[in-house]
């Protein structure tokens, strides 16, 4: 379904409601990333939370957090930083 959507047509848009930290919406961003160009899909993330929103913002993860992440995706979305941790890559998902 997603990659028979026409190009021309409007974004496929996903709302990850209560998303905490942010591992949803940035499992989901991975997703789209591989199955969609840039500029056919957005992901909005939300939380009643400002506290997980601002972690969901910064986008850092343990390793822990990434134990069930296909190896492709972890090369080419998050990158190993400071400490073993994993960040996600600017740009392929936001916080909101």
């Amino acid at each position: 379904m997603l990659r028979e959507r026409k190009q021309d047509s409007a974004p496929f848009r996903v709302w990850s409601a209560a998303c905490s930290t942010g591992e949803e919406p940035y499992s989901i961003a991975m997703v789209l990333a591989d199955l969609l160009p840039a500029q056919g899909w957005e992901v909005l993330a939300s939380d009643i939370s400002a506290r997980v929103l601002e972690t969901a913002r910064q986008g850092h993860y343990p390793m822990t957090r990434a134990a069930h992440v296909p190896p492709e995706y972890l090369r080419r979305f998050l990158p190993e930083g400071h400490r073993g941790r994993r960040r996600h890559i600017a740009g392929v998902a936001r916080a909101a």
